[in-house]
């Protein structure tokens, strides 16, 4: 048996017992005044001061020196060890126990949330004085509450302030977490608290990953169910926006789709929209069934800024899923410069401008220009130039063509029977002119249907470019790659990358001279596809789910990356090009460009809707999957060592130390009011 300290660093303060000897043995005698008639006949002797050499005090020394001793040993936190008294008895069987606590927000439904917690510190209050506890919380992903502890206040600390979160029910995570904490106890005996409202759609997402988790064995999972049957909810499940072209604007329909989890409402239920803050249409909406969808009119949007868009519930037991918000992009029209030249024959983009004035999803601005009359600020506005049978500029002009290029803009350069100009390595020379004409002409024997631009095409019947007829076309060399030939082996299309841009050459023409291609279905959607690769189109979602890996250089990827996000809450977050943003947070977020301060960019995010649906399944399937096999405790563990911080709070001697201490302190001041006091003369 021997004594020991789990902080002996506070024994150090044992010096400060000198303090007291020293102030006994330099405390000064006091004065005492004496009232005289008169000092005249009085010989006069010279004052002497010196110091006590000796202490008169001993029994209030002691007390002081007793009191301050018993707070270093308090601070320095004793406890006596004794051979093999550092292991549990195996008689009391120690107790490990994984509090796993479902914070997923449809326990924010109703009072749920406030009888997991109740359910929680029942389970915190059970730990016995041999027992540990963790506490977990648990929706797609696992967190610790607290630390493996065998104090129950800490527990309880831990619960304090925390409430259901934005995300959905999933329970392998926070089972999984428990495995390890339990697989690494030297307890006999282990359990699990699992607090849930036990959604059955979080079940089913998990039933593969569930398989592969096994308790320890004798592991013992005590389900606390919150549900009280099948709750009813109504939520705004999703949204879908179709966009359209009206008298040159773009225009967006916004239709929401509403799921009632539960009974169905017997009456219309009002949905609100807002776009910018502001309620700008409310429909009444019967539901038939379990769901109902509900079209607002048609919103024009901004040319020069996103709106930002909400669906809105009335306020019932469930919240969160009451609002739907989403960002509409402005005008998200893919702009095509086609260029043409003096040798470009009449009506030579006829067919080109027609297909590209047919597109919805998205919409085309479609310009015709003379290469003549090209301009640097032409340039600037289209993100994609077709030069269609003629050669690229010379001077400031191609040379502003080519760095718009290189910088992530797309050029389509049409041969026809024109030259293409002069760019080394990028254009190529064009051969000579194939002719096929007299043998009823040839067809496009291959494309590229992993391609982005062929790659609509690859379902059956989604479209035949062997239908058409190819009689001329210009002889391309070989060096860049090539996304579709000629039935003769001759390359039809071909693509090389510049910089961050696209350049894509077409050897024959685009109308009716040299081909039909334009007269067969698959030219529209073939010149669709091939303006949208060019660009680097890429439509901007309207929303994102909470949890979900967002990239914000995704939003803007020819621009400086944004450098701060403003959360719904108002917090503000830097942006780590490196890493995805986190989205914790339901609303809409703002991304900022912090260098330049004029760039900003706006996120809907929205919470998962399955998780509003609040059907529940049997815990018993749950615990039937991953408990461990039954065994006796008390025969697994014949000794279960404590660390020293268990041995210390198993005795807790240091709360005794502190009582007797201020005791002897307070005993102290008595004695030593009493000896003052007494030595004190009076007056007169």
């Amino acid at each position: 048996m021997s004594l020991t300290f789990l902080v002996p660093a506070f024994l150090a303060g044992l010096a400060a017992l000198a303090i007291p000897v020293l102030l006994h043995l330099t405390r000064k005698q006091t004065r005492t005044a004496i009232a005289f008639p008169s000092l005249m006949f009085i010989r006069q002797v010279p004052h002497r001061s010196t110091s006590r050499r000796t202490i008169h005090r001993w029994p209030l020394l002691l007390l002081r020196l007793l009191g301050l001793a018993l707070l270093v040993f308090a601070f320095s936190r004793p406890f006596v060890h004794r051979d093999g008294a550092g292991f549990l008895p195996r008689a009391t069987g120690g107790r490990e126990l994984v509090i796993l606590l479902d914070r997923s927000y449809s326990m924010g439904f109703g009072d749920r949330w406030q009888r997991a917690i109740d359910a929680a510190e029942e389970a915190i209050g059970g730990l016995g004085s041999s027992d540990r506890g963790t506490l977990l919380f648990f929706d797609t992903q696992a967190e610790a509450g607290s630390p493996t502890t065998m104090e129950r206040g800490e527990l309880l600390a831990a619960l304090r302030g925390v409430e259901p979160g934005p995300r959905s029910t999933r329970y392998a995570p926070g089972l999984r977490y428990a495995q390890r904490i339990l697989a690494g106890s030297p307890l006999p005996r282990r359990e699990v608290v699992l607090i849930s409202d036990f959604q059955r759609r979080g079940w089913d997402a998990d039933a593969a990953e569930i398989g592969s988790i096994q308790l320890p064995p004798g592991t013992r999972v005590t389900p606390v169910s919150v549900a009280e049957g099948e709750g009813e909810n109504l939520s705004v499940a999703g949204a879908s926006i179709e966009r359209m072209n009206t008298e040159g604007h773009e225009r967006a329909a916004i239709t929401a789709r509403l799921v009632s989890h539960g009974e169905a409402p017997t009456g219309p239920v009002p949905v609100v929209m807002e776009v910018d803050g502001r309620p700008v249409e409310t429909r009444q909406v019967s539901f038939s069934g379990s769901s109902a969808s509900v079209t607002f009119d048609p919103l024009t949007l901004p040319a020069d800024r996103p709106i930002r868009g909400r669906v809105r519930l009335a306020e019932d037991d469930l919240a969160v899923d009451n609002t739907f918000h989403f960002v509409l992009a402005a005008d998200q029209r893919v702009g095509a410069l086609i260029v043409e030249g003096p040798g470009t024959p009449p009506r030579a983009s006829f067919y080109l401008e027609r297909a590209l004035q047919q597109g919805d999803s998205p919409g085309f601005r479609v310009e015709t220009r003379n290469v003549a009359r090209l301009s640097a600020a032409d340039l600037e506005e289209f993100p994609v130039m077709i030069f269609n049978q003629t050669a690229l500029p010379d001077g400031e002009v191609g040379r502003r063509l080519r760095a718009r290029v290189e910088g992530g803009a797309g050029l389509i350069s049409i041969a026809g029977d024109n030259s293409l100009g002069q760019w080394d390595g990028v254009i190529p020379s064009l051969g000579r002119t194939v002719d096929h004409s007299g043998e009823g002409g040839t067809t496009l024997g291959f494309v590229d249907l992993g391609h982005p631009v062929f790659e609509p095409f690859s379902a059956p019947r989604s479209g035949d470019f062997t239908a058409a007829r190819v009689f001329q076309y210009r002889a391309l060399p070989e060096g860049a790659r090539v996304l579709a030939r000629f039935g003769d082996g001759g390359a039809a299309l071909t693509e090389q990358r510049v910089g961050k841009g696209r350049v894509l050459v077409w050897s024959s023409t685009m109308d009716s001279r040299w081909n039909n291609l334009a007269l067969q279905p698959v030219f529209l959607p073939f010149v669709h596809q091939l303006v949208k690769y060019a660009a680097g189109y890429s439509p901007a979602a309207a929303w994102q789910m909470v949890g979900d890996p967002f990239d914000p250089g995704a939003m803007d990827p020819q621009a400086e990356p944004y450098t701060l996000a403003l959360t719904p809450g108002g917090e503000r977050l830097p942006i780590d090009g490196s890493r995805p943003l986190a989205l914790e947070q339901p609303g809409f977020y703002e991304l900022r460009d912090q260098r330049t301060g004029d760039r900003n960019a706006v996120v809907g995010v929205n919470v998962d809707p399955a998780e509003a649906g609040m059907e529940s399944f049997d815990p018993k399937e749950l615990v039937a999957a991953v408990a461990g096999e039954a065994v006796d405790p008390l025969a697994t563990s014949d000794a279960v060592p404590l660390t020293l911080q268990e041995r210390e709070r198993q005795q807790s001697a240091w709360w005794y130390l502190l009582v007797i201490a201020f005791l002897i302190l307070a005993a102290e001041s008595v004695v030593s009011n009493r000896f003052y006091r007494g030595a004190t003369p009076t007056r007169g």
